[in-house]
């Protein structure tokens, strides 16, 4: 048997392991890492990966854990079906933004022989994009200073607008190497486009030519598309496509994810607050208690000196003992006032509606004043 047939044996069979472990297969503590990310990689072309979901390598129970599983997530890209897009050799009117294109003359990111093959792509990409439904507007000037050096911006060359996000087109041309040194003075010559100041060797043209997507669900770098040697970036404009819809399906996704984390948060939180005003009124409840049985137990104390003080004072001469008398018989009025279960009716606490501050010790960590607060 074949190496790559071995490895997709052993791929299909850690493709069933993920399923019967129930999405995720716990590895020894001590694991080859680069023979499961050989089968993980083998996997992509397994029969058997279920369509939309593929297997990854994953820390278990936070980043200082030194478990890892192998998982199932999204594969969004199963879900992408690539349309060929149409490169026109021949162009009428541009498309207002790639007129805009060919206009700043200080952005064009390539050099001049390959500008009309520059603007075919931007023509293309702005076509297909109008076809799909997306806006292209016109991109907005670039902001002039009084020293062109300083204007180190790189705008985007088309911006692709969807119901609810933006996505930008970046086109270059990648330079050659060996471009000859330029002299530091002429290195900032403000008559320079823009896109060629700043450079320590002179641009050598090569004629290759890269697109830059970004946007919400795209790479940190963006999703990059470039001439390669056996085949051109008008190869693939659908490529340019699929990962636009791809990251449209991601920043759904993320969104979807984010609001649901989001209504989970406000649940626990709500979960948590309800548990707090209950251990909040239990507490209080709980002290009142307490507070009573100490004032019986002080009230039973009372009492018993009461009496006691009364067999002191029955030797007093009569004058003394009837005042002695006459005030102890006022204490035991005060004493029956203070008397808790004289008034049964204060037995039972009424407890004020807490406030955030006074659930905070019972919130277990979370904020009482709210779940994003």
């Amino acid at each position: 048997m074949a190496a790559d047939d071995s490895d997709l044996s052993d791929a299909d069979a850690l493709l069933a392991g993920v399923v019967q472990a129930e999405g995720a297969l716990v590895l020894p503590e001590e694991f080859d890492r680069a023979h499961y990310e050989r089968l993980i990689k083998q996997s992509m072309k397994s029969s058997s990966r279920p369509h939309g979901q593929r297997l990854v390598l994953q820390r278990q129970g936070g980043w200082r854990s030194t478990t890892w599983a192998i998982v199932y997530v999204d594969y969004l890209s199963d879900l992408v079906v690539k349309q060929d897009v149409a490169v026109p050799e021949h162009i009428g009117k541009y498309h207002p933004a790639v007129r805009a294109y060919l206009d700043d003359k200080d952005h064009h990111n390539v050099s001049k022989d390959h500008l009309t093959r520059a603007a075919r792509l931007l023509q293309a990409i702005a076509t297909e994009a109008v076809r799909r439904g997306l806006t292209v507007p016109e991109p907005p000037a670039t902001p002039q200073t009084r020293n062109k050096i300083r204007d180190t911006t790189k705008p985007a060359h088309l911006h692709l607008v969807t119901a609810a996000r933006t996505y930008t087109v970046i086109i270059r041309e990648i330079p050659g190497k060996g471009g000859a040194v330029i002299d530091y003075n002429t290195r900032y010559d403000s008559r320079q486009p823009t896109w060629l100041t700043r450079r320590q060797t002179h641009f050598v043209s090569t004629g290759r030519l890269e697109l830059t997507l970004n946007g919400p669900g795209t790479p940190y770098d963006g999703n990059i598309i470039r001439d390669a040697k056996r085949s051109t970036v008008e190869d693939r404009l659908s490529d340019l496509f699929a990962a636009l819809d791809t990251a449209i399906l991601q920043a759904n996704a993320t969104e979807a994810a984010a609001k649901r984390h989001k209504e989970q948060r406000q649940r626990d939180w709500e979960t948590a607050r309800d548990d707090a005003r209950l251990q909040f009124t239990r507490t209080k409840r709980w002290e009142h208690f307490i507070t009573l049985a100490a004032d019986a137990a002080a009230i039973d104390g009372y009492r018993q000196f009461l009496e006691r003080a009364i067999a002191a004072v029955a030797g007093l001469p009569d004058d003394e003992r009837a005042t002695a008398l006459s005030y102890l018989e006022d204490m035991r009025s005060v004493i029956e006032e203070l008397n808790p279960l004289a008034s049964p009716t204060s037995i039972v606490p009424s407890v004020r509606d807490p406030s955030p501050t006074d659930l905070q010790p019972f919130m277990r960590g979370l904020n009482p004043w709210g779940p994003d607060r």
